[in-house]
């Protein structure tokens, strides 16, 4: 299964670490909190 979606890469401040918000609920779809 393919998820396609754009995103802005986001700085954590204060940090030296970046993430992106995913517009779905990843629990529900792998079960998982993290993917």
């Amino acid at each position: 299964m393919t998820y396609k979606f754009e995103a802005i890469i986001q700085q954590v401040e204060n940090k030296d670490a970046t993430f992106i918000e995913i517009p779905f609920d990843v629990e529900k779809e792998f079960g998982a909190k993290r993917v």
